[in-house]
């Protein structure tokens, strides 16, 4: 997950006329909205805000876009490890029966070869 973006770099600490009464209101670094301290008019960072919420629309899109390809190479990956898991059961399971096979021909021709020599006998 990344980070949350801070606010305190949204903007300098800035002093302006309040839009209802004229009178000077300040705003602290990183604040959008104050309050008139004469009228209590709230006076707001209309550009500041709207650039605000630009940047938080385009991390979002990203973070939505990050995740989902995040889950879908999860999902590619969970499928190759499962067929790993069938191909090499199925390469352990040749083998055994190769060895079983070598192994089960080997002691039949070894009672054939006993069975021949009693035989000649």
């Amino acid at each position: 997950m990344p980070p949350l973006p801070s606010t305190s770099n949204l903007g300098a600490p800035a002093d302006e006329k309040c839009r209802l009464c004229g009178a000077p209101v300040h705003f602290a670094a990183g604040e959008l909205v104050t309050c008139c301290g004469y009228c209590g008019g709230e006076d707001s960072r209309v550009a500041l805000a709207r650039a605000a919420r630009v940047d938080a629309q385009n991390v979002e899109s990203s973070v939505k876009v990050s995740i989902s390809d995040a889950m879908c190479e999860l999902d590619t990956r969970r499928r190759a490890a499962a067929w790993a898991f069938v191909v090499s059961g199925v390469v352990v399971l040749a083998l055994a029966f190769t060895i079983g096979g070598t192994v089960a021909f080997g002691a039949v021709a070894h009672e054939c070869t006993i069975r021949l020599r009693r035989f000649a006998d």
